[in-house]
């Protein structure tokens, strides 16, 4: 489904509340890619994939936002429904990202369980 008029007026509301970092700033975010203390392992090849991961998950989040600005916008120069279905993907590009984050940990947690 198409993202609706609320969806964009929304990520337009949060926008303005948001304040913008450096360049640097937010370059160092990126480069490193922190991730969610929830989702590490304390093994150092699961928490490089998750940092790989967290890096992907931020350049799609960053994607969906200008095509989400981009169906607000209906700018003359996109096809309107071309997108919305770059949206879509981008949102489920995005989901299926933050589960693939959550799994190591899961499978840890399940491996220390079935150990025990």
């Amino acid at each position: 489904m198409p993202p609706s008029k609320a969806e964009y007026i929304a990520y337009l509301e949060k926008q303005k509340d948001t304040t913008k970092p450096s360049i640097d700033m937010a370059l160092g975010l990126i480069r490193t890619a922190a991730v969610s203390v929830e989702h590490l392992t304390g093994n150092e090849y699961w928490d490089r994939f998750l940092s790989i991961a967290q890096h992907k998950l931020e350049l799609v989040k960053k994607e969906q936002a200008e095509w989400l600005l981009i169906c607000g916008n209906a700018a003359p120069e996109f096809n309107m429904r071309e997108a919305q279905l770059k949206y879509q993907f981008t949102k489920g590009y995005v989901e299926a990202l933050e589960e693939v984050i959550r799994l190591p940990h899961q499978l840890m947690e399940t491996y220390k369980g079935v150990k025990s």
